[in-house]
């Protein structure tokens, strides 16, 4: 009972920063900023600050408060003087950051600003980069920078090789639909071979979600349908322990939960299931999801996105647990894990 105080809290949070609303970005202001800072100087010391900034791999890891605020409270000037590559590698430093900070937009508005000049000499990998920032991004990003990222995207798809195409869609299945996401939508039932088994992993995902959220008729050539059923019959499932102790208790309240049941509709396998309730569980490893320090806030993979989207358009109920999660949950009905209420807590909590 004692975890139970904290335990409550951190649903709260959870809950809290699910339902507030993002924040518009304000590219006018950056224009602003752009042109009173236009004669500044920046000095070596600072490039070098810049640089090492970039170059930490253990940035994202910490308190956003903390880390930039205090480690670099210059960004939001530097970034006006990046050219586009230098943008395209703050951009995904940047994605990792999940509180809202008046630095953290200050420095997302410059940057998006500086990004809006160049998009139109983006090449096709940079493009896809720029899509999967987007995707992540804190914040809301007006429309007319979408509406011109959209327009050049779907004029440079000839330039996108099949991997590249999938990556790419991914985040554009996470927003809105536009050109880009039609032409990429046609382009993927093009793609005839795939080597790499991520991006045949990717593939199976797309393929379910274009099929049975967007309603479009995906059709594989010959052979795409060898190599997906080669990839599907070497597939090698991995059960984590967290899995098995989530099955335990489930198990507990209703026997007819099973591991890694094949689903046909979606061509791949669920953790979790209870097929004659058509309930999914999902339990997610760190690889599902990127999050700070503070705990309280993180991103699902896009592909995780389109996977219980593609469920529920089947008629499913879809529930996701992160392995700290359940690591909580644990601890906050440590005396009640046979409990009935406490099953009915969970199917509360962690509904999609």
């Amino acid at each position: 009972m004692r975890f139970l105080p904290a335990f409550l809290c951190t649903v709260l949070c959870l809950l809290h920063f699910k339902l507030v609303a993002l924040e518009t970005l304000d590219l006018e202001a950056a224009s602003s900023r752009a042109t009173a800072s236009a004669s500044s100087v920046i000095s070596r010391a600072l490039w070098n600050k810049f640089e090492n900034f970039l170059d930490d791999p253990d940035f994202s890891d910490r308190f956003v408060d903390a880390s930039l605020n205090d480690k670099f409270p210059e960004l939001p000037l530097v970034v006006l003087r990046l050219d586009t590559q230098e943008l395209l590698k703050v951009s995904c430093h940047l994605k990792k950051l999940h509180l809202l900070t008046p630095l953290l937009k200050e420095a997302y508005e410059n940057l998006f600003f500086m990004l809006e000049f160049s998009i139109d000499g983006l090449n096709a990998r940079d493009t896809s980069c720029l899509w999967s920032c987007i995707a992540n991004c804190c914040y809301k990003i007006p429309d007319t920078f979408f509406e011109k990222l959209d327009y050049y995207t779907a004029k440079e798809t000839l330039f996108f090789e099949s991997s590249l195409i999938l990556s790419t869609l991914q985040n554009l299945c996470t927003l809105k639909e536009g050109r880009a996401f039609h032409r990429f939508a046609q382009l993927f039932s093009e793609i005839e071979e795939l080597v790499n088994p991520n991006d045949l992993h990717n593939y199976v995902f797309l393929s379910t979600y274009l099929s049975h959220v967007k309603d479009r008729s995906i059709t594989f050539s010959r052979e795409m349908r060898r190599t997906l059923k080669s990839y599907k019959s070497n597939l090698n499932v991995k059960e984590s322990s967290t899995q098995r102790q989530v099955l335990k208790f489930l198990q507990r309240f209703d026997s007819e939960f099973q591991r890694e049941i094949f689903n046909k509709d979606l061509d791949t396998y669920l953790d979790i299931v209870h097929e004659e309730s058509k309930i999914a569980v999902e339990v997610d490893g760190k690889h599902h999801y990127k999050e700070n320090a503070s705990e309280t806030t993180y991103f699902k993979r896009p592909l995780d996105l389109m996977r219980d989207d593609a469920l529920k358009k089947l008629g499913w109920k879809v529930y996701r647990i992160r392995i700290d999660e359940w690591d909580h949950f644990k601890r906050g009905f440590s005396s009640k894990m046979h409990e009935r209420s406490t099953f009915d807590t969970f199917l509360a909590l962690y509904l999609v």
